[in-house]
């Protein structure tokens, strides 16, 4: 039998094979690659969030500052919390979430979760001895004062409940749906969804419950003279602590699509995604009709929430989950307090 030499072609078949074998492997790297491209977040803009965390004193539902570090949800990243050192850069992923708010007290870092293990999580600030400290759909974090975490829970139609830390006891404060809620001077301040979106105030230990406006409260801001209310439609309104009974509330804007408040400045975006200013009022209760200036139209529009850290306003670009941050640079003439106009008759 005549013998084949080593330097002989492959046969066919056996070519037929090696490619069929080659096709396979690069069809099966091709799903592999849209499979992880597609579980993949897109990566977090770490220079998007280079802010100074010691001056900027950042404080909102998705970032928090020790002074040192940002601890932030990042939305385009499917909500997963990460930890950014400013300086260096160096980004540390420390739970996957899906997070959409967060607390920072101490050396624990608390997170609101959704979903099938959804709750409140508590893990220190490395993501270590993370543990969740309390089991609901859609819970809400309020605040936490001397032990106490004060927060909603979406279970139990978003009942206030506080949590002591120490022993894990947990008691009920209010059974009405409450909405925003916020931890201020000692007392609990929150919108009584139940009783016709009304503002109340209340003891931290539920007791002494009294209304301070009567309805149609969507969110509510401290200023130096009272507290700014937006309604269901929109208007800001200012109710001053000075106010007698039966006194109105002074209207400052008429339609916003959301508010946030720097001392007594008020920012605003508009539906057609601009974003304007106002002061609200000057001192010693003289209040006039506020200037409106125009902070800037973005590109791309600010649809979403927003917050201002620093010299940078940041802004989401829609209102869901998938939304991204971008941000601009305040002017200067902003630091500058706005000459108000005519008194209000």
């Amino acid at each position: 039998m005549m013998k084949t030499s080593n330097n002989s072609p492959i046969p066919n078949t056996k070519k037929k094979r090696v490619l069929q074998i080659a096709a396979l492997l690069l069809l099966s790297a091709a799903i592999a690659g849209l499979i992880w491209l597609w579980l993949a977040p897109p990566a977090l803009d770490v220079e998007l969030y280079r802010m100074n965390p010691a001056s900027d004193g950042i404080h909102t539902k998705t970032i928090q500052s020790d002074g040192q570090r940002l601890f932030l949800v990042d939305r385009a990243s499917g909500n997963r919390i990460y930890r950014l050192e400013p300086e260096s850069g160096s980004l540390k992923k420390l739970a996957e979430g899906p997070a959409y708010q967060l607390l920072l007290d101490g050396k624990w870092l608390y997170s609101a979760e959704s979903g099938r293990h959804g709750g409140i999580y508590r893990m220190d600030k490395d993501g270590k001895h993370r543990e969740r400290i309390f089991s609901s759909s859609t819970p809400a974090l309020i605040g936490i004062e001397d032990g106490v975490l004060y927060l909603l829970d979406g279970d139990a139609n978003y009942a206030i409940k506080k949590l002591n830390l120490q022993t894990g006891a947990l008691s009920t404060l209010t059974t009405d749906s409450a909405g925003q809620a916020v931890l201020q001077g000692g007392k609990l301040y929150y919108v009584n969804l139940t009783k016709d979106w009304s503002l109340e105030v209340m003891n931290l230990d539920g007791s002494d419950v009294h209304t301070l406006v009567e309805r149609d409260v969507m969110e509510f801001f401290f200023v130096s003279e009272g507290i700014l209310t937006r309604s269901e439609r929109g208007q800001i309104d200012l109710h001053l602590s000075s106010a007698q009974p039966g006194d109105p509330p002074i209207m400052i804007v008429s339609y916003v699509a959301h508010a946030e408040t720097i001392d007594d400045r008020l920012f605003y975006s508009l539906d057609d995604g601009t974003i304007n200013h106002t002061l609200v009022m000057t001192a010693r209760s003289l209040v006039r009709t506020p200037e409106i200036r125009l902070v800037k139209k973005p590109d791309p529009p600010a649809y979403g929430d927003f917050f201002i850290a620093g010299d940078w306003l940041y802004y989401y670009d829609r209102m869901n989950v998938d939304s991204r941050l971008h941000r601009f640079k305040l002017s200067k003439g902003f630091s500058t307090p706005i000459t108000p106009s005519m008194p209000r008759s």
